[in-house]
């Protein structure tokens, strides 16, 4: 802090060097005598304010929960503080406030406002006020606006679900629990969680719709309930495509989807045998896609070929379905590789469990040979072999009898009895292990389009490749520095605080979309991770933008704010999303 503020004082005094040649020897001393007060950081969030108010965030919300005339900030300003709050890495109710008072806020919200008006009660006011207004329509108007004022793109939508674990004791409804001890993704079966759908545009990953809901609704349910949601807001759902992961492909699923004109990309079940026949064949296999692998020099290959095909299906009210599909078997180089080790594994692995039953199965001698035959077909249908091929044959042997006490004569015959035994003999099964490679090196994605011109197989598998947009959306849920596991024992503010969490994560995209789209149309680049780029993460458009702030210094008996540290960089940046300089100057 003593160099930053000499850096200012310094900055300063070249400021007002020439000023100060001029002024009278008072005005001299009063410049020796220039004192820091105060160093308020600005870094990203002026702009962050800037671009919700473009998106008329807080007077969306404020509209459907009217302020009151006691509260210094409304409910659609603390929404505002909060999505402030979670891009700057923090999201803990209780020290918003502080986190937001090493800001200059005047600056930051274009108007006086005190960050201690930001207090836990306010918040949790405001989470409940919003719970009251509707969160599915409070979200439905503000990504609506969002929509026309950015011209997303919805022809291409993916949807999937994780978990958000929860610490602590919470105060629920015993008969329909929000927060629940359920299948945990994140691999925590000790912590209560909440399930979190959200549907994103494959146009820079926006999420349009998207909601907590209790960690025992099943993955199915939460698919129909996005349907549901995304009639409110897509115009048109005909000219869509939704991607989705295998929990999309359930009978109601896909009789709502074809109900309401959905167009639907997903990816088959193994449970499903329509999936085992096709993985078998041996279709015409085209190559789809090259992509760089995760190595230097090497490239990942993905093949294959489409079909149309009858699927007939079970909806949950028993009723039977048959709809016509268009199924893509789809190999790729880097699963048939990792899955190869995997198969080269099992095989080593089943030899070694099979010479250990057959050792131990010629160590039993059965005395008829109906128990025999009986134990033989009990290993069969027990040992499956996934890379042999088995056989256990009962064959009769003679066992000496135990004789009594004493030395036995010389010529004496050992007596015997008929016994039993199984043999067991096994071999590598060549078919099987082609089979296996086949059905662990492939998967098979279902459409509802039918037209392959206006769904070549290669833009089919691209749609659902496209899934790594909503997971990325998930990590930066789960990240501990964003979205990181939830501390309120309410089960309103927690579905409030989801609905805070989507929109952060609505503006932080947009604003991702907006600088990649604006540097590529410019011809501009700005610092990366490695040199150069015109293709930022968020996270480094808002690292380009650090260091920006407002020195508060006085000269004699008078106070001055003054910004420090702009550069043309800056100033680029903000131009690229449309505003000028004064987001970053005092409100007039």
């Amino acid at each position: 802090m003593v160099l930053q503020n000499t850096n200012i004082r310094q900055s300063i005094q070249k400021m007002t060097s020439k000023k100060a040649q001029q002024k009278t020897e008072k005005t001299k001393q009063e410049i020796d005598n220039l004192k820091i007060i105060d160093v308020k950081r600005l870094d990203h969030l002026p702009l962050v304010a800037a671009c919700m108010r473009y998106l008329e965030i807080a007077k969306t919300i404020d509209e459907l929960v009217p302020p009151h005339p006691l509260n210094h900030v409304s409910t659609g300003e603390c929404v505002e503080a909060l999505v402030l709050s979670i891009l700057t890495g923090e999201h803990a109710l209780y020290n918003v406030s502080e986190v937001l008072s090493q800001y200059d806020t005047s600056v930051i919200f274009q108007k006086e406002v005190d960050p201690n008006w930001f207090h836990d009660n306010r918040f949790g006011n405001s989470l409940e006020d919003l719970k009251t207004a509707g969160l599915d329509s409070l979200y439905s108007a503000i990504i609506s606006k969002a929509i026309i004022k950015h011209s997303l793109g919805l022809s291409r939508l993916h949807f999937d679900t994780t978990s958000l674990s929860l610490y602590g004791e919470y105060k629920t409804d015993d008969e329909n629990p929000l927060v629940a001890l359920g299948f945990s993704k994140q691999h925590r079966p000790d912590l209560k969680q909440v399930l979190f759908g959200m549907t994103v545009t494959q146009d820079g990953n926006v999420p349009i719709t998207g909601r907590i809901t209790s960690g025992n609704t099943s993955d199915s349910k939460e698919n129909r309930f996005n349907i549901t949601s995304l009639r409110n807001i897509v115009p048109d759902l005909s000219k869509s495509i939704l991607a989705a992961d295998s929990k999309f492909f359930s009978g109601t699923t896909l009789d709502m989807a074809y109900e309401n004109n959905l167009s639907f990309v997903t990816l088959v079940p193994k449970t499903v045998g329509l999936r085992d026949d096709l993985v078998k064949e041996d279709g015409d296999f085209q190559l789809l896609l090259t992509k760089e692998g995760r190595k230097k020099g090497t490239f990942e290959e993905y093949r294959g070929y489409s079909v149309i095909r009858p699927y007939v299906y079970e909806t949950e009210d028993g009723k039977m379905v048959e709809r016509t599909m268009r199924f893509l078997v789809v190999e790729s180089t880097t699963l048939e590789k990792k899955k190869g080790k995997k198969i080269d594994t099992g095989i080593s692995a089943e030899e070694e469990e099979l010479i250990e039953t057959s050792n131990n199965l010629k160590k039993r001698v059965f005395s008829c040979e109906k128990d025999a035959q009986t134990e033989a077909s009990k290993i069969k249908d027990k040992k499956k072999g996934l890379y042999h091929s088995l056989n256990f044959e009962v064959k009769k042997i003679e066992v000496p009898v135990k004789r009594g006490r004493g030395r036995p004569k010389n010529d004496e015959k050992v007596p015997t009895e008929d016994g039993w035994v199984i043999e067991p003999d096994f071999s590598l099964d060549k078919e099987k292990i082609e089979e296996r490679r086949k059905s662990e090196s492939r998967y098979v994605l279902a459409t509802s389009v039918l037209d392959t011109e206006k769904l070549p197989d290669d833009e089919f598998l691209k749609v659902y490749k496209g899934q790594a947009g909503v997971e990325s959306n998930f990590k930066w849920a789960k990240n501990p520095a964003a979205v990181a596991p939830i501390f309120l024992n309410n089960e309103d503010r927690i579905l409030s605080l989801g609905f805070v969490y989507l929109v952060a994560l609505m503006v932080y995209t947009l604003m991702e979309r907006q600088i990649r789209n604006k540097l590529k149309e410019e011809g501009e680049v700005i610092k990366g991770n490695k040199g150069m780029t015109n293709n930022p993460t968020g996270q480094v458009l808002f690292w380009n933008l650090c260091g920006i702030s407002v020195a508060i210094f006085s000269i004699g008996n008078k106070i001055y704010k003054n910004i420090t540290n702009l550069t043309e960089m800056h100033r680029l940046i903000v131009s690229l999303f449309g505003f000028d300089m004064q987001i970053y100057q005092q409100p007039t």
